[in-house]
């Protein structure tokens, strides 16, 4: 019979070295605190168990409130920190830079007006089978005056091409 034991955990050890060793662990210590509370000891594998299912829980609260703002590439560990970046002035700025479209003629306009943008291109598009059925000059600046190097350009100002 073994003359080291652990009467908190109530095990016996065959040395000193292990009864030594088992004060040092978190075993030891979680049934030093149920003790305390008038609570009875857990066994080895118990307790192991215990450890495992509040790692899981742990881990599946860590992976329900991070979150991520793919449009900005951004982690957050929290709910509330995502929430504050969607609030915020880059987070917009970004949105709205998202949101953008760039027409042939190199103006930008936001997304929603895209039937606006469609109507512009046709009304240039009538404008310029007009000049072409009409014979006007090809090759006015606005100014009513001709530009030969504007060869193959139309005119679609408000001006009275000669």
């Amino acid at each position: 019979m073994s003359s080291f034991t652990c009467i908190t955990c109530r095990v016996a050890f065959h040395d000193a070295d292990l009864q030594r060793n088992h004060y040092k662990t978190d075993w030891h210590r979680y049934n030093l605190k149920r003790k305390v509370a008038d609570m009875p000891p857990v066994t080895a594998e118990n307790f192991q168990e215990r450890l495992h299912a509040i790692k899981a829980q742990e881990e599946s609260q860590y992976r329900d409130t991070s979150s991520h703002c793919p449009l900005c590439n951004k982690h957050f560990s929290s709910e509330n920190s995502y929430q504050n970046h969607i609030k915020s002035k880059k987070h917009k700025e970004a949105e709205r830079r998202q949101h953008v479209i760039k027409t042939e003629d190199g103006e930008l306009y936001p997304e929603d007006s895209k039937v606006k943008i469609l109507e512009k291109n046709k009304i240039n598009d009538t404008k310029k089978n007009e000049l072409e059925k009409s014979n006007l000059s090809t090759s006015c600046k606005g100014d009513g005056k001709v530009d030969d190097n504007m060869e193959g350009k139309f005119c679609v100002c408000v001006c009275v091409c000669v």
